[in-house]
């Protein structure tokens, strides 16, 4: 109803929306017709093109996001990233963000950044790319997990027989504790005996030989404790349609959730879980990677929910809403620059090889302490003075300034490789970080946006109406086709909505073509004004 009176008020002033009203209508009462004259008399009077002054609609919140900062990446991730986009046909920061994170999961947890003395933090990062069906989330990812794969499955091959002499020794080993336990009960063996094999299989636990897993694509938290006990407390998630997301707000995660391996994950903080039939897991400084490509959808359902945003988690993301290229391919896209992926490639592989030793840690320069401080931190307190302490957006706004450490210290790695804490990080990789770091600002803003903002249906049916008709490309369209042309509706009627508030805002007019029986044909003229808009 709401929209209905809108559109009836926005008719009102509409220059020529009533001319052809007749000054009596056959049946109406006198009050009626008294009202019919006035409506005629006060409406503005036609303009000469016949339309309604022209007003566009605004952007879109999706429409004005930001762009991907390109020239804040090193070389080589920029050349990935502008070579895959081109080759899928797609957006950049749909190739970029995923390749920036991927560098993430190589890091690990070999560097920690110090913005000053006393705090260190980790350089693991959570990175959500959502983007709709068909825009080559898979295709991108393909060729951008291929190293990581490669090491991996080579690291396996050479150390095959190590692991596998592991494995017989402490089944050996679990197989004289049970003997000797056995003899123990029958007098035959003493309780040392069975001292010096626990203590045999302690210290094989200590130094576990275990294939190498670099990443899953989708797993439990509880299977993901499992994994980062097993992996030394590294363990990246890499997926390309939604993954553990998808698993946490797809239904048996909805309502109570183990988030603690989530969220310690992320800042390395103790995990420690005792759960019947379960082997007890303690991590005592965990880190976790996500990468994830998914439905714009799971970004919502994530956002809504609100015990993720009470305990902290969705404010640990990095939000990236890349636009789409639907509709604008050719398929002639040549295959990715060889080049480029061997850099890239040798990257990864170089960054995976930079130690397994404890972390090492990266200063700030004296000036980028200073920056740091003076920009980014400050920003981060003045958003926080504006918003509410009850809007979940509040809660990426307070790691603002850790994320872009983060993301300086991923760059400064991909520049520095091994040496990295040989060099303090200096104010133009600071500066690359930070201006990432308000890229992901305003994608994360419209992220937290999804959940609540909307626009009336009206102008959702007229921009839908509006698509439409520019990708039919005639300066006139009979309404019946135009209701072809717009599967969404099922009756012409269903558009009335959307075409006045089309006409109101002088994108069209209706042109009612008389004589004959029955209802007569309507002709959709269009605003030669309002194709000239981008």
């Amino acid at each position: 109803m709401a929209d209905s009176t809108t559109t009836i008020v926005g008719l009102l002033n509409v220059p020529g929306a009533f001319a052809g009203l007749p000054d009596e209508c056959p049946g109406a009462d006198k009050p009626m017709n008294a009202a019919i004259k006035d409506i005629k008399d006060t409406a503005p009077p036609a303009a000469e093109s016949g339309f309604a002054p022209f007003r566009p609609f605004e952007k879109s919140a999706a429409e004005a996001l930001p762009e991907f900062p390109k020239d804040v990446l090193p070389d080589t991730l920029k050349n990935i990233a502008e070579t895959l986009s081109q080759f899928a046909e797609t957006d950049y920061a749909l190739a970029a963000v995923p390749a920036l994170a991927n560098c993430a999961v190589a890091v690990g947890r070999k560097f920690l950044v110090s913005p000053k003395p006393g705090w260190n933090e980790p350089l693991n990062l959570y990175a959500l790319s959502a983007a709709v069906t068909g825009e080559g989330k898979s295709t991108v990812m393909k060729w951008l997990n291929r190293p990581l794969a490669d090491f991996q499955r080579e690291w396996n091959r050479e150390h095959a027989a190590v692991v596998e002499d592991y494995r017989d020794r402490l089944e050996v080993t679990e197989a004289e504790i049970k003997v000797t336990k056995d003899k123990i009960a029958k007098g035959k063996a003493s309780l040392d005996d069975l001292s010096i094999l626990t203590e045999r299989r302690r210290e094989l636990e200590r130094n576990p030989e275990r294939p190498l897993c670099l990443f899953v694509q989708d797993c439990t938290p509880e299977e993901l404790e499992r994994l980062l006990s097993d992996n030394g407390e590294t363990m990246s998630v890499i997926c390309d349609e939604g993954g553990i997301m998808e698993t946490l707000t797809g239904g048996r995660y909805k309502d109570g959730v183990n988030l603690e391996c989530l969220l310690n994950g992320f800042t390395g903080g103790t995990v420690q879980t005792n759960r019947v039939g379960r082997k007890a897991v303690c991590l005592e400084n965990p880190c976790l990677n996500i990468n994830i490509m998914c439905q714009p959808v799971t970004v919502q359902d994530l956002i809504s929910n609100v015990t993720f945003n009470r305990r902290g988690l969705t404010g640990r993301f990095l939000y990236a809403f890349p636009p789409s290229k639907g509709g604008k391919r050719t398929g002639k896209a040549p295959e990715p620059n060889a080049e480029a992926v061997d850099a890239y490639n040798e990257l990864i592989r170089f960054l995976l090889s930079a130690g397994k030793d404890e972390p090492r840690v990266i200063p700030f320069s004296t000036d980028s302490n200073s920056l740091f401080f003076e920009t980014i931190f400050a920003e981060k307190e003045a958003l926080l003075r504006e918003l509410d302490p009850e809007d979940p957006f509040r809660g990426w706004a307070a790691r603002m300034h850790g994320h872009a450490a983060r993301l300086a210290g991923v760059l400064h790695v991909c520049k520095y490789g091994k040496d990295a804490d040989m060099v303090p990080i200096w104010t133009d990789t600071l500066k690359e970080g930070m201006t990432l770091t308000r890229y992901f600002k305003a994608h994360a803003e419209y992220a937290f946006s999804m959940s609540g903002a909307s626009m009336p249906e009206s102008e959702r049916d007229a921009r839908y109406i509006w698509k439409r008709i520019r990708e039919n490309g005639q300066a006139k369209v009979a309404k019946r086709d135009l209701n072809r042309l717009c599967q969404r509706f099922k009756r012409a009627e269903e558009m009335d909505a959307g075409l006045n508030e089309l006409a109101i805002r002088g994108y069209i007019r209706t042109l009612t073509n008389g004589g004959g029986r029955g209802r007569p044909p309507v002709t959709i003229e269009v605003n030669p004004e309002a194709l000239k808009e981008n």
